[in-house]
C-alpha cells in the first residue's frame, strides 16, 4: 500500500490507494465511510458512461461506501470516478484494506507453496 502523501503528491496509484484517498477526504468531512471489497463483472462492456476503460474489471478491485445523512450506503469508485453500477459484486468491507481482505486464513507447510484464487461470475436471468 502506497502512503497516502504519496498517492495525493503523484496522483497515481492503484485502487486500494485511492479508495484510502476518499476514505479520508470523507471522514475528514465528517461523513462515515468505509472500504469496499470485490469485483467488476468482466463482459463487455468494459467501459464507463464516459467511454473511459473500466479498471479492475477480472480482480480484485476497491471502491468506498459513505454513509449520507438521511439515505443508506452510497457506493462510489474513485479509480473509476462513478458511481456503482449492477456489475459490481461486494465481498467484503470494513474501516480499511486490512479490516475488509477478501481472502483470510493461515496455510502451514512448506515454503513452496503458492496461493491463487480464480473467481468466475455469470449474469443470470431474473
Amino acid at each position: 500500500s502506497t502512503p497516502l502523501p504519496l498517492v495525493w503528491k503523484h496522483r497515481k496509484g492503484v485502487c486500494q490507494d485511492f479508495a484510502h484517498v476518499a476514505l479520508s477526504i470523507l471522514r475528514t468531512a465528517g461523513l462515515p465511510a468505509r472500504y469496499v471489497c470485490g469485483y467488476i463483472e468482466a463482459a463487455p462492456p468494459r467501459k464507463t458512461e464516459s467511454g473511459k476503460k473500466l479498471i479492475g474489471a477480472a480482480a480484485t478491485h476497491a471502491w468506498v461506501e459513505v454513509l449520507v445523512p438521511g439515505m443508506e450506503w452510497v457506493a462510489l469508485d474513485p479509480t473509476n470516478r462513478k458511481m456503482l453500477d449492477e456489475r459490481y459484486v461486494t465481498v467484503s468491507f470494513g474501516r480499511d484494506a486490512r479490516d475488509a481482505a477478501p481472502l483470510r486464513g493461515t496455510f502451514k507447510g512448506s515454503g513452496g507453496q503458492k496461493m491463487s484464487a480464480k473467481v468466475l461470475m455469470e449474469r443470470l436471468e431474473e
